[in-house]
């Protein structure tokens, strides 16, 4: 692995600035419909962790004399399916959606730490730290939806959702190398998490130019 250039890394700092702040607010509704009395108690304390990450990153941008830029467009079609479950009330597609994004944080998180400024591998530390109470609480509650058959064939149509979109990412303008070492990573990081509960994903390579044929294999391993 390279250095990571410089445009790459503020592209992704702009991501975690504006994605802890929408994970806030989606977490936040999750309240709404959870299913028990310990997830109403941990989804605020989720969501207030997230939002001061938020907090943190933003004051990151301000020491660097930075405006923040758009959320990279990959990013943010994860948290438009993951939203969409949580306006359909989902909790099965809530649960992993958090999961991947969670995962992605992560897996963001070690590819960036060595190329980041002192301030920034603060906050890294930080919500790495956290997010394995997320994870914690993401996968408890993937592992009960999955002991039911049904469970199991809710959370491989969502998953399928989930990978019909990222196979799509290698092959985006604006796509850079280093995102799709990420890519992997996340996928690897999340595909053996999954498995540890139960639930099995195929195993793929994401790659430029693979896209249809990855998408065929797809529909056939998870028809």
């Amino acid at each position: 692995m390279g250095k990571v250039p410089t445009e790459v890394m503020n592209q992704h700092l702009s991501s975690y600035f504006h994605a802890e702040k929408k994970g806030s607010e989606l977490i936040s509704r999750l309240v709404e419909f959870a299913p028990s009395d310990e997830a109403r108690q941990w989804v605020p304390v989720w969501a207030k962790e997230e939002m001061h990450h938020h907090t943190m990153w933003d004051r990151v941008m301000k020491n660097r004399r930075a405006e923040p830029g758009k959320m990279d467009y990959n990013v943010y079609k994860l948290f438009e399916i993951t939203e969409d479950y949580v306006n359909r009330r989902s909790w099965a597609g809530s649960m992993v959606g958090a999961a991947v994004i969670e995962h992605l944080s992560n897996a963001a998180a070690a590819y960036l730490f060595h190329d980041a400024d002192d301030d920034v591998k603060i906050v890294f530390k930080k919500i790495t730290g956290d997010d394995l109470g997320h994870l914690d609480f993401d996968m408890h509650e993937i592992e009960k939806i999955a002991k039911t058959e049904e469970g199991r064939k809710e959370i491989a149509e969502i998953h399928k959702r989930f990978l019909m979109e990222i196979i799509e990412w290698p092959n985006r303008e604006g796509t850079a190398e280093a995102d799709i070492d990420i890519l992997n990573d996340t996928y690897r990081i999340h595909r053996a998490a999954m498995k540890k509960i139960g639930v099995s994903l195929p195993k793929m390579h994401f790659s430029k130019g693979a896209g249809f044929e990855m998408k065929k294999r797809l529909i056939k391993l998870l028809a």
